[in-house]
């Protein structure tokens, strides 16, 4: 990203809370009325702030490079996704690709979005493009490798997750046949049980059979499995990008057929 030169641009820390801070450049000012740019990032972590400042910072390129190119660049496939989502909400409607415009909208619905568009005379000007791209879901969805998503799962999701629920689940705590059953409807919904013959407790077998053969230590493997470790606790047994890296070892092959239709690599 060109705009990004220093680890902490455009990074304030307020109140223990990150947030975006970035002055609107004089040449796009009369495409854009913010003279300074404040948003919080609503984390306290840097890691993640710098991830969500990137997005924040790719969509304001994104914005601003229809007026100068040459200053902005190209930015990523995921900031230009962004930005045709916030610009289909500008306009009252929801980002959809063209398929599904076609699918699921009828010919009315369709007509309200064309016509969002105003009235064109002669080729469209860059701002014109973005947002008929946006409207009529033009853009390619861009591709997301699996590493990224376990990232994502890993640094925020799964991290958001324990900060609302920091004393887990009550619910299936000492209930281990409750979370069985929800795991096991699941599957049987999804189609993932082969046979008659495999159990939910077969994913934990296979689970850890993998980490045995994939090296991963024996701490972490009791860590992931909810097995007691005998050995006394040293340190905090290591950071999610390590844990991350350490499951990159056992990622399962998927095949074509079971991935069409997702956006992975």
């Amino acid at each position: 990203m060109r705009s990004i030169q220093r680890p902490d641009q455009y990074l304030k820390l307020r109140n223990d809370i990150w947030h975006y801070v970035r002055r609107v450049p004089k040449a796009v000012r009369h495409i854009d009325d913010r003279v300074l740019i404040y948003r919080s990032l609503e984390t306290d972590s840097r890691k993640v702030a710098r991830q969500r400042r990137d997005i924040c910072a790719a969509a304001d390129d994104q914005r601003w490079s229809e007026v100068t190119p040459s200053r902005f660049g190209t930015p990523a496939p995921d900031a230009v996704m962004k930005d045709l989502q916030q610009r289909a909400q500008a306009f009252g409607f929801t980002y959809m690709p063209a398929s599904e415009i076609v699918d699921k909208l009828n010919g009315e619905q369709i007509v309200q979005r064309v016509t969002a568009l105003g009235p064109i005379n002669g080729p469209l000007s860059p701002k014109q493009q973005r947002d008929a791209d946006a409207l009529l879901g033009l853009a390619e969805t861009p591709k997301v490798k699996i590493s990224q998503a376990l990232e994502l799962y890993l640094c925020e999701i799964a991290l958001e997750a324990m900060r609302q629920a920091p004393n887990g689940f009550p619910h299936y705590h000492d209930r281990g046949y409750l979370l069985s059953q929800t795991l096991l409807n699941c599957f049987k919904v999804r189609e993932l049980l082969p046979t008659t013959s495999h159990r939910i407790y077969s994913f934990r077998h296979s689970f850890e059979k993998r980490m045995l053969e994939g090296g991963l230590d024996y701490g972490l493997r009791c860590t992931l499995m909810g097995h007691r470790n005998p050995r006394p606790e040293y340190g905090d047994g290591g950071s999610l990008k390590y844990r991350r890296d350490e499951m990159m070892k056992i990622v399962h092959p998927v095949s074509e057929e079971f991935s069409k239709g997702f956006p992975f690599e």
